[in-house]
């Protein structure tokens, strides 16, 4: 069998085109085939991707007044709206209840609806039992608190003179009481200006006089104990006896 041999040139050719076509296959077209035969094709690692792992849920503890709650972190912005709306919500409620009372005459001593103060503890957490182990110690301790200064409050007494008639009061409950004529002449004097622009406007008279605070003084130190605040009491107001009665004083000398 005789074997023929290609001219130098032809060789050449071929080996030219035998190269070129091993690269292609090696360059862009061998990208073609692990894109279609890998499972996913080529966006399968990309990150968002599907089949690849969501991101995980973080939790908070919310401390609202004197009561501890878990909330989403993601959801701590829409968590502190609904309080918001909530307290705007009670304080419409309590506006319109004193006011019908007023126009029936009745006495309204409800004290106005407080917002909750609202803290976010920083500390997040992985697992919602994780939070909900948190704020049920935050609870304890928030228990103990008020446990702690409601004894050393209830040890605590004042004599204080309120438009003029002396009483026996707790020192917190002398703060309440302080902090709701403050509110109540606010919202009194409010509605003696609107009352008067109205009657201005109107051109008719108006007569009414200002509303006045009740007048609150405290008489005597703090006492430990409300029969020591008695005693005081008492002695303030034999005190007083004796200044308006000269003549059983004498007699009783």
């Amino acid at each position: 069998m005789t074997t023929r041999r290609l001219p130098a040139g032809a060789a050449a050719i071929l080996w030219v085109l035998m190269f070129g076509a091993m690269t292609l296959l090696d360059g862009p077209w061998s990208a073609i085939a692990p894109a279609q035969g890998r499972g996913g094709g080529r966006g399968s690692d990309r990150p968002g991707a599907a089949g690849s792992p969501a991101k995980s849920e973080l939790f908070v503890v919310v401390q609202v007044g004197d009561r501890a709650e878990v909330v989403k972190k993601s959801e701590v912005s829409a968590f502190t709206k609904r309080l918001d709306e909530q307290h705007r919500a009670e304080v419409k409620a309590y506006e319109e209840a004193r006011r019908n009372a007023a126009k029936e005459g009745e006495p309204f001593d409800r004290p106005p609806p407080t917002k909750p103060v609202v803290k976010v503890h920083p500390k997040t957490f992985k697992a919602e039992s994780e939070a909900k182990a948190s704020a049920e110690s935050l609870q304890r301790k928030l228990a103990e608190d008020r446990t702690k200064a409601a004894g050393k409050n209830a040890e605590e007494f004042a004599v204080a003179e309120i438009d003029g008639q002396a009483k026996i009061l707790r020192k917190s409950e002398l703060a309440e009481l302080k902090k709701k004529f403050d509110a109540d002449h606010q919202r009194a004097m409010a509605d003696f200006n609107d009352a008067r622009k109205q009657a201005a406007k109107n051109k008719q008279p108006f007569d009414q006089p200002p509303p006045t605070k009740p007048v609150v003084k405290v008489l005597g130190p703090s006492f430990k104990t409300e029969a020591q605040a008695s005693a005081f009491l008492e002695k303030l107001q034999a005190k007083k006896d004796s200044k308006s009665n000269p003549r059983s004083r004498k007699a009783s000398e």
